[in-house]
């Protein structure tokens, strides 16, 4: 938890005050102890099990999605996408590098470039995890 308030604090000082109120999992890895504290001080946080959030959805546990690799993995990027807009829920989507020769967990320049192309053609809208739950009235 200390850890947690360090980080915010920290990035609360580099973004010029901007006061942080959604996280993510370091690693992916929770536990309900420590879904129940990051829920006393979090307006969200998100894991990194995949899938659609919406309609009902945990806010200590967002589903979060991958961007990992190359083109070759655009396919399921397009399959995720068209599931996300029949269900009319919302996606996020995670990368820890982008660059020609990602690390495993990393993707790129071409597959986010397929990602947000593809969200353009269908008039997806590009938003923040924080401006979702601003839009959909979610407070803390």
């Amino acid at each position: 938890m200390r850890d947690i308030e360090l980080s915010a604090a920290a990035i609360k000082e580099v973004l010029g005050g901007v006061d942080v109120r959604d996280f993510a999992y370091p690693y992916g890895a929770v536990t309900l102890l420590t879904k129940s504290r990051i829920g006393e001080i979090a307006r969200s946080c998100r894991g990194v099990y995949g899938g659609v959030n919406g309609p009902v959805v945990d806010l200590n546990l967002l589903r979060a999605n991958g961007l990992f690799g190359d083109v070759g993995n655009s396919a399921n990027v397009r399959a995720l996408m068209t599931d996300n807009e029949t269900r009319k829920g919302w996606l996020i989507f995670f990368s820890h590098d982008i660059v020609k020769d990602p690390s495993p967990f990393g993707c790129t320049p071409d597959l986010l470039e397929f990602a947000v192309s593809f969200a353009a053609e269908r008039n997806m809208k590009i938003m923040t995890v924080g401006d979702v739950l601003n839009r959909i009235c979610v407070a803390n």
